[in-house]
């Protein structure tokens, strides 16, 4: 469980190919990614759960300092993997364990982490504290930076949200959103683009779109 820090940025259509074509020199494709899949591109869907009032939600929305969110996701692939996010100011890190079901998967998740974590986080300790809130998909670009490649830059494109017992898909109207994940808080990302940052949750945003809106 490697502790990240994490940029977004909004990247329309004309601003993704000159951000292309300034940096690709920079860019590899990512390694972990083609691992489980053929393609640095690929699908990416993500059921997202929460408790009844909704505490993940709510973490984001309200700036809280610990954040967790759950999750079952494949990576465009029939292997499924539970991932417990979590997130302590501007550091986050994550812990994957291949899903088997939702009780099992979920105590094996817990039996990773200190008990002082489980407490600092305030995580429920039964998988039934959770109900399935939330699918979202999108398509990731993957890439590596050339000069570093504990850097990781994500490219997700076309992301869209619905109720888990729902057929009807509701597309983010953000667009794009470029991720770039790193260790080195004081990093020097040496890459060329202008771009606007922002604060942007898929999971928060599609509580929004598919609940409140």
């Amino acid at each position: 469980m490697n502790n990240r820090f994490e940029e977004k940025f909004k990247i329309q259509a004309v601003s993704y190919h000159q951000f292309m074509l300034r940096n690709r020199a920079l860019l590899l494709r990512d390694h972990e990614a083609l691992r489980f899949n053929p393609s640095h591109i690929y699908q990416v869907n993500s059921l997202y759960f929460d408790t009844p009032e909704l505490v993940s939600y709510n973490q984001k929305v309200n700036g809280d300092q610990y954040k967790y969110k759950l999750r079952l996701r494949d990576y465009g692939t029939e292997v499924k993997f539970l991932e417990l996010k979590l997130k302590e100011g501007l550091s986050g890190s994550k812990v994957r364990v291949p899903y088997s079901n939702l009780e099992d998967s979920y105590k094996q998740i817990l039996s990773k982490l200190n008990s002082e974590t489980i407490v600092k986080f305030n995580l429920p300790l039964i998988a039934h504290s959770f109900n399935p809130t939330l699918y979202v998909s999108y398509q990731r670009e993957a890439y590596r930076l050339l000069t570093d490649k504990n850097v990781k830059l994500n490219i997700d494109r076309d992301i869209k949200v619905r109720k888990p017992n729902h057929k009807s898909e509701v597309s983010l109207p953000e667009g794009s959103v470029l991720e770039i994940k790193y260790v080195d808080h004081a990093l020097d990302k040496k890459l060329c683009f202008q771009n606007e940052k922002i604060e942007f949750s898929k999971y928060q945003r599609g509580v929004e779109y598919v609940y409140f809106l």
